[in-house]
């Protein structure tokens, strides 16, 4: 498991690691290195860049829309594989129906057409509550996903900044990160120039304080989670 960054994976500038053990039969799944600033570093001047090259940031919404659909379809594709990695990793049941790569796929759908509508995406929660994210196009992006419903999550946080024509570095739970990086994958051959999603994974205390100590964008960042959850 590497950092992808700049489009490709590239290895860790920390030696140590840590396993990942399966949670179904209590044996090792992957190796994961515990990650570092030098890592957050590359990811953040490669997002830098291509946000400043415009090719992602100044492309008209339709473009961006057209795009994220293409990696809507590519999720949906690899949705029993993207599954299978989450499960293998954190335990989450393939045959679970909410929050899969599936719903994932869908929610990448809908983000894009919702931006060009408004600033913003409203989706309904429950019956009393909405969930509402800000559409501002701001430069480079840091965000953080929980360990459980891995792929739907990762989508959650990047759908949004990615249809406002933000570039964005990711770190995924060190609990489950596989799918993180494979739906980074898929978001290059959707057509997403290469930095506009990097991917870093690693421990909380090494890449996960790395990128929170970066606060360029912070003020944009805090009013992002915050519609996240606002109900």
């Amino acid at each position: 498991m590497a950092p992808f960054v700049d489009g490709v994976l590239s290895e860790s500038e920390s030696e140590p690691a840590v396993e990942v053990i399966n949670p179904s039969n209590a044996q090792p799944c992957l190796s994961l290195p515990e990650g570092c600033k030098a890592d957050v570093d590359r990811a953040v001047a490669s997002a830098r860049r291509a946000f400043e090259s415009g090719l992602s940031s100044e492309a008209p919404p339709p473009f961006r829309k057209k795009t994220l659909h293409r990696l809507a379809d590519l999720i949906a594709a690899e949705a029993a594989a993207l599954d299978a990695l989450d499960a293998g990793e954190m335990g989450k049941p393939i045959g679970l129906a909410r929050a899969n790569a599936g719903a994932a796929a869908d929610l990448m759908r809908f983000t894009p057409r919702q931006s060009i509508k408004s600033w913003s995406m409203c989706t309904a929660v429950t019956r009393t509550a909405s969930s509402l994210s800000g559409g501002y196009r701001a430069g480079w992006w840091r965000q953080w996903c929980r360990w459980n419903f891995p792929s739907y999550n990762a989508v959650l946080k990047v759908a949004p900044a990615l249809a406002a024509g933000n570039c964005v570095v990711l770190k995924p739970s060190d609990w489950s990160s596989r799918s993180a990086i494979r739906i980074a994958h898929l978001a290059l051959q959707a057509g997403l120039s290469a930095g506009v999603l990097n991917v870093v994974p690693g421990l909380g205390e090494t890449v996960g304080r790395a990128l929170g100590l970066r606060g360029r964008v912070e003020s944009y960042l805090r009013r992002q989670v915050v519609w996240l959850n606002h109900a």
